[in-house]
């Protein structure tokens, strides 16, 4: 795939392209180079095919680090009847977003925010597609933005039926800001999950009464594994 994108390098700053099986959608080319170019399997092939099967059902989804709009079109072309919310602190990001929305006549709400355990300002890093609030993963002189923080709980309407965080690391702090829904609503969460974050999901999930297991095949989720990984949250009472 590097050498046709060398050699056939993307001139189209929007393309029709297929986003899953017989689901396409009109996305930001630059954005989603491996998606332009390879197709669905291309895109995180644990995630996706869970998230696409929990959205086909859900009442209201929520896409926290939603970035070019991927999982937020996925579940709006998938469930046309769900409450879609996008949420995307970085103002460029959310600028293609918005376009990317408009584009496809998608009905879905945008937050241009940060989820946190608290509301207030913060700074980000405007790293593109690895935006963060952690310092620690900056690379150096990148340039930053002042950015509103809120709750999820104080942004989002429930009933939730289905969650997927991707924050370069501010998962546990958003975990920990939507209390309320994991008690009332009891979503799935498809959440990532690092070295830096992972007690910080663990206390949350053990917290909630949920179980945290790895994509895809479910393994439990280690406290000591240092790999980056995308963890499915659900309530325990689901077990089984």
């Amino acid at each position: 795939m590097l050498a046709r994108a060398v050699r056939f390098p993307i001139r189209a700053r929007f393309a029709e392209v297929e986003l899953a099986d017989g689901i396409r959608g009109v996305i930001h080319a630059p954005s989603a180079p491996y998606l332009y170019w390879a197709g669905p399997s291309a895109i995180e092939p644990d995630l996706a095919p869970a998230f696409l099967a929990a959205a086909s059902t859900a009442r209201t989804v929520v896409d926290v680090g939603a970035n070019f709009g991927f999982y937020s079109l996925l579940a709006a072309k998938v469930n046309p009847a769900a409450h879609v919310v996008a949420i995307e602190p970085n103002p460029q990001m959310a600028a293609i977003l918005a376009e990317t929305i408009a584009r496809n006549a998608a009905q879905i709400e945008i937050h241009e925010l940060a989820l946190s355990d608290r509301a207030g300002m913060a700074e980000l890093s405007l790293a593109g597609g690895l935006s963060s609030l952690d310092r620690s993963r900056w690379p150096a002189a990148t340039p930053t933005t002042r950015v509103e923080t809120r709750r999820f709980d104080d942004v989002v309407d429930g009933p939730v039926d289905v969650v997927k965080i991707d924050a370069e690391g501010a998962e546990g702090a958003i975990l920990e800001g939507m209390r309320r829904t994991l008690e009332c609503d009891r979503p799935t969460v498809f959440c990532e999950v690092s070295a830096e974050n992972r007690r910080a999901v663990l206390a949350a999930v053990e917290r909630a009464g949920y179980q945290a297991r790895v994509l895809p095949g479910r393994a439990t989720l280690e406290v000591d594994a240092a790999t980056v990984v995308t963890a499915v949250l659900e309530p325990e009472e689901r077990d089984g």
